[in-house]
């Protein structure tokens, strides 16, 4: 299995004592191993095999919607697995692949081509009839990559929106109950302008503990929980929204949805979190280290949840612990980081010397506005910076500074999967 990590000469400094690197290579390890489990084509040929038993059949006119972070690894595991008459593809390029439009897409925020994407995308998708078969392959990141406001309102209006949730530390389930109600093709959305087409989707999933209607806003499935007013009251955004996004947020507008009664939908969840967390305890068994799964996983804000993680893990008796989730940063300063690295860096507040290793990572890659995944914090990162130091880019949210200028940050670029976050505790 070759490693992710483009910084293991940095990580594994022959400065560093002995222990600290055996520690990293070890956590490098059971990481390596949770994100190779969620490999995008692997996951998605085998979606496509459980789809072709529900009735996903060659010979038929079947069309491709590839949307997410990995979307094009899906899609391209699609062409090898299907003969597509067409699509489209949201993802990082613009070009073709054989049949498909690729369309270079915007995150965490939508692109300002955004609106005309997302027009093309639901033009496509009302062109298609009763014999007609519709293909989505969804994964975490669409709900910014593939956008289409409702009259009236802007992609300005949407990015804006977005940062006010994002920056306030919603998280994803509440994001997307606000952002779906304001677009045209998410709650739902795309799956109405496919009726009448048989629809099949294969999902990765990158909300630990959420339903499949979720992930990406949930174009192509019925939506799922959540109510935008309640967001926008809990954290007290009314003041600060777009005029338009409040009042269509106020009124109630697009909470209902209503299904067809002829529709056809099958769908199959090909990988997600718990995918991941799995993979690390099998690793860990094949390396003879007993790993614990944190079974009810991590959540909330990242500088309350990284201590809180340590302190359950360290108290369990075993080499290691492993938990998936998701956590959220609520910002206070002007910082660069994530929630992966702020995480790390306020459990590394309560490490102390021989405690062990924390790592935190992102399964895509990218950690908030910064070139990492996440971070480790351990001794060696102790050693490199004072208390003091650390509580001040905590409270600035400059996490990534901080683990950059100590070596412990895990740098891979875009994984070209995403399952969520994974935490990871080495004794």
């Amino acid at each position: 299995m070759s490693s992710l990590f483009q910084n293991e000469r940095e990580l594994f400094n022959p400065a560093l004592a002995a222990s600290t690197r055996e520690r990293r290579r070890l956590a490098l390890s059971l990481l390596n191993a949770g994100v190779a489990a969620v490999d995008p084509a692997r996951c998605t040929g085998a979606g496509i095999a459980r789809l072709k038993g529900m009735g996903l059949a060659e010979g038929r006119h079947t069309h491709l919607f590839s949307l997410g972070k990995a979307a094009l690894a899906m899609a391209q595991q699609a062409l090898a697995d299907l003969e597509l008459q067409g699509g489209i593809v949201h993802c990082f390029r613009s070009g073709r692949l054989g049949p498909l439009l690729l369309e270079r897409c915007g995150h965490p925020l939508p692109a300002s081509e955004a609106a005309e994407q997302g027009q093309r995308v639901l033009q496509l998708a009302r062109s298609l009839g009763p014999d007609d078969d519709a293909l989505v392959l969804l994964s975490g990141g669409a709900s910014a990559m593939l956008e289409a406001p409702v009259a009236g309102l802007s992609i300005a209006d949407l990015q804006l929106t977005t940062r006010l949730l994002l920056a306030c530390g919603a998280d994803i389930g509440e994001v997307n109950a606000v952002r779906r109600v304001l677009s045209q093709t998410k709650g739902g959305g795309l799956l109405a302008a496919l009726h009448p087409a048989r629809v099949f989707n294969v999902i990765l999933s990158d909300v630990p503990g959420q339903p499949a209607s979720v992930v990406a806003s949930g174009p192509s499935l019925p939506p799922g929980p959540g109510n935008a007013r309640v967001v926008v009251e809990r954290y007290g955004l009314a003041d600060r929204l777009p005029p338009l996004v409040l009042q269509r947020i106020l009124s109630g507008a697009g909470e209902s949805w209503e299904q067809p009664a002829d529709l056809r939908l099958h769908s199959v969840v090909a990988a997600d979190n718990d995918s991941a967390v799995a993979a690390v305890v099998a690793r860990g068994q094949e390396l003879g280290v007993k790993v614990l799964v944190l079974g009810e996983g991590v959540f909330g804000e990242a500088r309350t949840a990284g201590p809180q993680f340590l302190s359950r893990a360290r108290a369990l008796d075993s080499d290691a612990v492993i938990a998936g989730g998701e956590c959220t940063v609520r910002l206070r300063g002007m910082g660069r980081g994530g929630r992966a690295q702020e995480f790390a860096l306020a459990a590394l507040l309560e490490l102390q010397q021989g405690d062990g290793l924390v790592a935190a990572f992102g399964t895509d890659g990218l950690d908030g506005n910064s070139d990492a995944a996440g971070a480790i914090a351990d001794a060696a990162v102790l050693d490199l910076c004072s208390m003091g130091a650390a509580r001040g880019h905590l409270d600035d949210n400059d996490s990534a500074s901080l683990f950059a200028g100590c070596g412990a940050q895990l740098i891979t670029g875009r994984t070209g999967t995403n399952v969520s976050d994974l935490y990871l505790y080495v004794r």
